[in-house]
């Protein structure tokens, strides 16, 4: 095995890697052909590739601070519209309470009516009757006997 390398520290590899900092392995199969070629970064992200990724993640938590602000205003305005639609509520219930004490107070005044009307004719069919009762004299039919 002379051409066997052997490593000790991940640095040991570092004179492995190309200008790109990937260092290429080739990976045989069975019958001893290469079967896939594996590329190993040591360095896991280049300095660019660091900002750019950091970069990102700020941007990203822009983006959900951004949406979590217009959330909170459209809380607010459903909330402002939930006190609206209350008030209304409250409103309605008071219009149809008077709407009620109208129609109590008609229907009062016309069962008043009705009861002034209800004993004038009353009045008038006792009227009626006694003039009837001291007009009409009983017909006298005869004996009952027969005879």
């Amino acid at each position: 095995m002379a051409n066997v390398i052997n490593i000790q520290t991940l640095d040991e590899l570092r004179r492995f890697l190309n200008d790109k900092g990937i260092m290429e392995i080739a990976l045989r199969g069975k019958n001893k052909k290469f079967k896939t070629f594996q590329k190993i970064a040591l360095d896991q992200l280049q300095q660019n590739e660091v900002s750019e990724k950091v970069q990102q993640a700020i941007n990203i938590l822009n983006r959900n601070n951004n949406l979590s602000e217009k959330s909170l205003k459209m809380l607010n305005g459903v909330s402002k519209l939930n006190k609206l639609n209350l008030v209304l509520s409250g409103l309605n219930l008071c219009a149809t309470c008077v709407g009620f004490a109208i129609m109590y107070a008609k229907l009062d005044k016309m069962s008043a009516q009705i009861a002034e009307i209800v004993a004038v004719y009353i009045v008038i069919v006792l009227q009626v009757y006694i003039f009837i009762a001291h007009v009409v004299k009983p017909v006298d039919k005869g004996p009952k006997n027969g005879g």
